[in-house]
């Protein structure tokens, strides 16, 4: 049988999996370089072990470490790492430093492999300094110790909780990250010191998930990130109840933010909507998306009267959203620059079925939307859940059959109608509204 064409086996190559690539590559020295090439040609190459990794730093350092110029990004999944095996990945890429050129690195348990290792978070550092502008997406996940009893360590704690603060962890990367996003992490020091050295100028999107923020400062952050253009908190999960507590560090931020200064490129803020009350940026703001299911008007109306938004996006309320008292505050001065809105409505996520009144609750959207003067767009989506108080077999509630025969297109009728012909938008679930 006649042998296939180098150039036919190269192709073969191009579109195979990584067995079929790590056999050609045993065939002929020809295939070596290319295949390595190919097998690294991901954005990022996930280790999940200790051993995964060790077994890369061999196929790295192989050929005098030839493979690292085409490794693009790295992910480090492992909880718990060996010096040993840290000391051979930061010797491999201080011995070919000059060939490095990852552009992305993925740590997912930054305080159990850096902190113990000093040197090893200097591994990183020299990768920045080597070829700035590499390191550009910081991906931060913090899971503590199930052993660690807060009440018997505090010191332990207190460094645990250092461990964590992102503005520190990434400071080796401080010219060159461009997104961060963290999960359990934290924007303050434990002791209250919330002043930092370190400043990441090209950082432009932060995202923090579960994230502590009484008594964070919207000074602090600014400062750490002054050209941020998108910062997202939705998916945090605190909620401080106490009202007098939230307007002390409400005011304390807005003061300093008018002595200091505030962001001057911020574009996007997303968040619920007591941690957005709290940090409260006072800068204009082109889209604020405020995401429920808590909604007190008062704290809305000054972060809308502050930051003046062209986009407003009201996500996960319950269908009888628009009180009277929203439905004046939408009359204000503060919404007069509001050209988008944006409205997600998840019906009987918090209310029984008999006490929705669905010909009262359509009317509500009507009259609250038809307060926005400058109006061009609304959006406005419904996800009907309702939840079954009596027996499975009883029969549908009044406020179910209702939404299950809402017109949408009279429904928009009106809105334009109140909207003097403006664009609008309505988006249903494409389910009838279910129940559980």
């Amino acid at each position: 049988m006649p042998a296939l064409n180098t150039d036919v086996l190269l192709d073969i190559m191009a579109v195979s999996d990584r067995s079929v690539i790590s056999r050609l590559m045993q065939t002929s020295r020809l295939f070596v370089e290319t295949g390595a090439k190919h097998l690294l040609d991901e954005k990022s190459i996930r280790l999940h072990t200790e051993r995964d990794l060790d077994s890369f730093v061999d196929f790295l350092a192989t050929r005098q470490g030839y493979r690292i110029h085409f490794l693009r990004g790295l992910g480090l999944e492992m909880q718990v790492l060996k010096p040993s095996v840290a000391k051979r990945l930061d010797s491999l890429f201080n011995k070919h430093a000059s060939q490095i050129s990852i552009t992305l690195l993925y740590i997912r348990f930054v305080d159990s492999l850096l902190y113990p290792w000093v040197f090893f978070a200097g591994t990183f550092t020299r990768l920045t300094t080597i070829e700035e502008s590499k390191i550009k997406t910081a991906v931060l996940e913090w899971i503590l110790p199930p052993d660690l009893d807060p009440l018997q360590f505090p010191e332990q704690v207190v460094v645990e909780e250092d461990a964590r603060n992102a503005i520190l962890a990434l400071r080796t990367f401080q010219s060159s990250l461009k997104i961060l996003k963290t999960n359990r992490g934290q924007l303050q020091r434990f002791d209250g010191d919330n002043t930092f050295d370190e400043v990441y100028t090209g950082v432009t999107e932060l995202s923090c998930n579960n994230i502590m923020v009484d008594s964070m400062s919207t000074v602090a952050i600014a400062r750490a990130f002054p050209n941020l253009k998108v910062f997202s908190m939705v998916k945090n999960r605190t909620w401080m109840e106490d009202r007098e507590e939230l307007d002390r560090q409400h005011e304390k931020n807005v003061s300093e933010q008018t002595r200091e200064g505030s962001w001057k490129s911020l574009r996007l803020f997303a968040a619920r909507l007591n941690d957005l009350y709290v940090l409260s940026p006072i800068c204009h703001i082109h889209g604020i998306h405020v995401a429920g299911p808590k909604m007190h008007v008062r704290s809305l109306r000054r972060i809308l009267k502050r930051t003046r938004p062209l986009q407003l996006s009201l996500l996960e309320y319950e269908g009888n959203l628009f009180t009277p008292g929203l439905t004046e505050m939408l009359r204000k001065p503060c919404v007069e620059q509001v050209e988008c809105l944006e409205v997600i409505l998840q019906i009987g996520q918090t209310l029984a079925p008999e006490l929705i009144d669905g010909e009262a609750m359509v009317e509500s959207w009507v009259t609250g939307i038809s307060g926005l003067p400058r109006l061009r767009v609304l959006s406005l989506g419904l996800f009907c859940t309702l939840a079954r108080t009596s027996s499975p077999d009883s029969a549908s509630s009044h406020a179910e059959v209702f939404l299950m025969k809402l017109d949408l297109d009279v429904l928009m009728q009106r809105c334009k109608k109140r909207l003097h012909e403006f664009l609008v938008v309505i988006v249903k679930q494409p389910q009838q509204p279910q129940r559980l």
